[in-house]
């Protein structure tokens, strides 16, 4: 039986001009392959054994609120070196269930752990921190299943959940219990995310944003 020919970055353009999403069955090699290309206008996703693909055009607030959050961090960080910013071109994976995405923003402390792929690019496996700005695409029983898979991360201590929409920064933060997490829902324009000994303050993370 003759293999399957490799998923192209031309197929899942020509099927996201019908379709949301798009998921076909694949492997690691076809994910990290296609990452290799560092599409802009593709978003991609390896989930156990299925490729997914969403067109990658964010709202005016979801790029707003991303900048504003790398800012904050980073200069919350910056004579820390041991904590380095991230933004979404720096894929994560995680090897219990077999979950590759791009976060929104990802900090890493200490040295990086890579999942190298020959001749195709290395994910990080040791987030200390990970953000995700919420949009109408992710908000479903699937990226509940992601948060899920998030916690998995051993070195992770804490995820950051931020509504584009509305002001909500929902914040899980790692406590010294096995699979116990502290959740805090930020909703006050007076109130600073604590990220360690680092705050965000909501009017800076939601600066220039226009709510519908």
């Amino acid at each position: 039986m003759l293999a399957a020919p490799p998923i192209t970055l031309t197929d899942l353009r020509h099927e996201l001009e019908t379709e949301a999403i798009v998921r076909l069955p694949a492997t690691r090699d076809d994910y990290f392959a296609l990452l290799n290309e560092q599409a802009d206008d593709v978003y991609l996703e390896f989930d156990t054994d299925h490729l997914i693909a969403r067109s990658n055009v964010n709202t005016e607030n979801h790029e707003l609120i991303t900048a504003s959050v790398i800012r904050l961090l980073g200069n919350g960080f910056l004579e820390r070196p041991e904590y380095r910013v991230f933004g979404s071109n720096r894929p994560v994976y995680v090897i219990d269930c077999e979950l590759g995405f791009a976060p929104g923003v990802l900090v890493v402390k200490g040295p990086t752990e890579l999942y190298p792929r020959k001749r195709a690019m290395a994910a990080t496996l040791n987030p200390w921190l990970l953000v995700d700005v919420i949009s109408d695409s992710n908000r479903s029983e699937e990226f509940q299943r992601k948060l899920h898979c998030y916690k998995q991360i051993p070195a992770l201590q804490q995820i950051l959940l931020i509504e584009q929409n509305w002001m909500i920064v929902s914040s899980y933060t790692r406590t010294d219990r096995p699979n116990q997490w502290l959740n805090i829902d930020y909703i006050r324009p007076d109130e600073a995310v604590a990220v360690g000994d680092v705050r965000l303050p909501m009017t800076e993370i939601y600066s220039h944003v226009i709510f519908a």
